[in-house]
């Protein structure tokens, strides 16, 4: 029996039946007996476009950028990384085999005298090697929130596994994720390590309290890979006590420009730190770009789209890729309320849309929702209600960019759907671990190579 039928068989793939099923068979059969042959030879490498089997027998998610999106050298897409692992020099192979490696099964390179036989048994040995078991991933896990928390930097092989990890739940959510009451609501992060410190002490850690977050993990805050790394453990853990949305700095393009992709650098050097980069930012595709609450509460990232009426129109859109410059993807990630005017009218931020508060009245009382919670905009109490009270942005980022001067805030909403707004500073020195790899602005120190621009998004 071949390789490929029994790795078919392991992921329960159930035998052809019937005439046409017996030729499928057939067929599959006489490919499967010429690829062993091929393998045998020497003539077959990991060919391009052909499912390529991962140690714990799926194929591997093909998150790649999109057209256009910069390629950087040594940073890989996900998918690609994942297949590295397979076919090639075990000296040569990253350091995150090791946490998928079966404790029986072993990973040694093959001598340059290795037989062609040798090399085909010892690539199926790595195709056919079963992935860690959940308790080792929850250990896994647990180790990593447990040193991020201690203000430590997770390796490179560690963060890459956590996106593999994520990715995995995120994957099989919907554009629009469930979530029912009580939850906590918190707005925009944007790397600022030690506030979301704070307010876990402010709203209880996770599991305890159950969380969804808005968006905008990363830029200008000078933490943005442990705060992504964390949130990212925590969902991989926890994936029922813990909602991410992606927002408009969940993106290659933005992250390019606010800070991520040269703290990715600068904490684990130019190679290393693009592939980090990468793999976050592939993971950042699989983000649910909406959420409901009880069916009754409306919740994204930025704002509402000429585009959509109704929420199943955002239930067909095609989430898994970049945040493209216009369209009803973007439109969710860009947009701003308008007490100005009605209608919808251009931003000034280039891309989504103003609307005005007879846009949403229609588009509550269309999909039968009574509040809609947004973050996306900088409030300087924390939070801010529009429209007769049934609109809301939270916002969670104290003293933003270090120089603000705002507060903070998060939603708790309870099971009566009854509204409790918890605001509160940005952390105080006292209460400020050490940081692996860096400054932070907010507590006064020097020498962050993070640049604050001039205006914010």
């Amino acid at each position: 029996m071949s390789v490929t039928r029994r790795i078919r068989i392991c992921v329960g793939v159930l035998p052809h039946s019937g005439h046409q099923g017996r030729r499928a068979h057939a067929v599959q059969e006489a490919a499967d007996a010429k690829d062993d042959q091929q393998d045998i030879n020497g003539e077959r490498s990991l060919r391009p476009g052909r499912p390529h089997h991962l140690p714990d027998g799926r194929a591997g998610l093909q998150a790649q950028p999109p057209p256009g999106s910069p390629r950087l050298p040594g940073a890989p897409g996900l998918g690609e990384r994942r297949s590295s692992l397979i076919g090639c020099p075990a000296r040569s192979r990253p350091l995150y085999h090791k946490l998928f490696a079966c404790p029986s099964r072993t990973f040694a390179p093959s001598s340059s005298a290795s037989s062609a036989v040798n090399r085909c048994r010892e690539r199926r040995r790595v195709q056919c090697a079963r992935p860690a078991s959940p308790v080792m991933v929850v250990a896994d896990l647990d180790a990593f929130i447990e040193a991020l928390r201690a203000g430590k930097l997770l390796s490179e092989a560690a963060c890459v596994f956590v996106c593999e990890k994520a990715t995995e739940v995120l994957v099989l959510e919907d554009n629009i994720h469930q979530v029912s009451t009580p939850v906590t609501l918190v707005g925009d992060v944007h790397g600022q390590l030690h506030d979301v410190f704070e307010l876990f002490r402010v709203g209880g850690d996770a599991p305890g309290t159950n969380y969804l977050f808005l968006g905008d993990y990363v830029d200008r805050g000078q933490y943005s890979v442990p705060t992504i790394t964390l949130l990212a453990c925590l969902k991989a853990r926890w994936p029922d006590r813990v909602t991410l949305l992606r927002g408009n700095h969940e993106s290659r393009q933005i992250t390019q420009v606010y800070g991520f992709y040269v703290e990715c650098q600068s904490r684990y050097g130019d190679e290393a730190g693009a592939r980090v980069w990468q793999a976050f930012t592939n993971m950042f595709d699989y983000l649910p770009i909406a959420s409901t609450i009880d069916g009754k509460i409306f919740c994204t990232h930025g704002g509402l789209s000429p585009t959509l009426r109704s929420v199943n129109q955002i239930r067909m859109i095609q989430r898994f890729q970049e945040v493209p410059p216009e369209g009803a993807l973007a439109d969710l990630m860009w947009s701003d309320p308008d007490t100005r005017g009605a209608g919808f009218r251009l931003s000034s931020r280039g891309a989504g849309y103003l609307f005005g508060e007879d846009i949403f009245n229609k588009f509550i009382h269309l999909n039968g929702f009574d509040y809609m919670v947004r973050a996306h905009q900088l409030c300087m109490e924390g939070y801010q209600e529009l429209f007769q009270n049934r609109f809301c942005t939270v916002w969670s980022a104290p003293n933003y960019c270090f120089r603000a001067g705002n507060k903070a805030s998060i939603l708790t909403i309870d099971s009566n759907h009854d509204r409790h707004f918890a605001v509160y500073d940005a952390c105080p020195s006292e209460r400020r671990i050490p940081i692996q790899g860096g400054a932070d602005g907010n507590a006064g120190a020097q020498g962050g190579s993070h640049i604050v621009p001039d205006y914010f998004l």
